[in-house]
């Protein structure tokens, strides 16, 4: 049987973003886009965030039984992303990773 082939490179404007520091503030993301793209809580597992000394953003690292909370903005256009890159700091680098989005509970009715 033959491997799966790989996933599809994500159309434009059609790019997720796990953030997890600055970015998470709605205020930031508008003045930096000019609009606040839609956004669900997220968690990173087996990573950690750490404090840097300096500076007044966090950064994560790989770290196992950890997770860091953040949140994922869905729909970015090249533009937008590019726009994120040039906020982050030089020692910034752009990973794919797989994060758990949180659900939110829903009350329902039904007939009995």
């Amino acid at each position: 049987m033959a491997a799966p082939p790989p996933p599809a490179a994500p159309a434009a404007g059609q790019h997720s973003v796990f953030v997890y520091g600055t970015l998470m503030a709605e205020e930031v993301v508008r003045v930096l886009l000019g609009r606040a793209p839609p956004s669900s809580p997220a968690l990173l597992p087996g990573h950690r965030r750490f404090s840097l000394r300096g500076r007044v953003y966090p950064a994560i690292l790989p770290v196992p039984d950890h997770a860091v909370s953040g949140k994922v903005f869905r729909g970015l256009t090249d533009r937008e992303l590019h726009v994120f890159d040039l906020f982050e700091d030089e020692e910034y680098v752009k990973k794919t990773v797989e994060v758990s989005l949180a659900v939110s509970a829903l009350e329902s009715y039904h007939a009995v």
